[in-house]
């Protein structure tokens, strides 16, 4: 999944790659994530999706019997998210897998992009690729890229937002009530 060859097929003929673009369900019990993962041509309709994610999961953990404490646990803790695209799975993936908040890579995010003074950063093209140090201090860096460029932001931005997140939650309601976080779901 990490590698982006998830829900691939290559021509033996040309070898030219292809992505499938499918509606599945995607879960981690042991990280209590579930992701209803949509093809990309329905990105339009993510508020009906986002009530269908809600209604899966809501659907799939009633009638858990009282007596399993442990599952009703796991089930509090799940982390419930809509995406579009096998892409965009990826990159939750890689935010999580980095112990950060997706929410808060959002704001991130819509914050790089009104701040960009050029204007080159678009926000549908930007995407989380991990963390690094910095090369010249060792700081740790969250690095984000687009299909032309890389950049970094400190990481201490993030820590910042997660010390601020009563506020971030009445700034951005959008990312903070729906299972679709996305920057792009906030600013319409």
């Amino acid at each position: 999944m990490l590698e982006g060859r998830f829900h691939t097929a290559t021509c033996g003929t040309c070898g030219q790659s292809l992505q499938l673009d499918r509606r599945f369900l995607y879960t981690d019990l042991e990280r209590a994530q579930l992701v209803h993962v949509l093809p990309s041509v329905e990105l339009r309709q993510w508020k009906d999706w986002h009530l269908r994610t809600l209604e899966i999961f809501q659907k799939g953990s009633t009638g858990v019997p009282e007596g399993l404490s442990d599952v009703h646990a796991l089930l509090q803790r799940f982390v419930v998210r809509t995406v579009f695209g096998p892409m965009a799975l990826r990159e939750k993936i890689h935010i999580w897998e980095e112990g950060l908040d997706d929410r808060l890579i959002e704001v991130l995010k819509i914050q790089a992009c009104l701040g960009s003074p050029d204007a080159s950063v678009r926000l549908g093209e930007l995407v989380f690729v991990g963390k690094q140090a910095d090369e010249l201090d060792a700081t740790p860096q969250l690095v984000f890229g687009t299909r032309e460029r890389r950049f970094t932001l400190p990481a201490a931005r993030y820590d910042i937002l997660a010390a601020d997140r009563p506020a971030l939650e009445t700034k951005y309601p959008v990312l903070f009530s729906t299972t679709w976080v996305s920057a792009r779901a906030e600013l319409g």
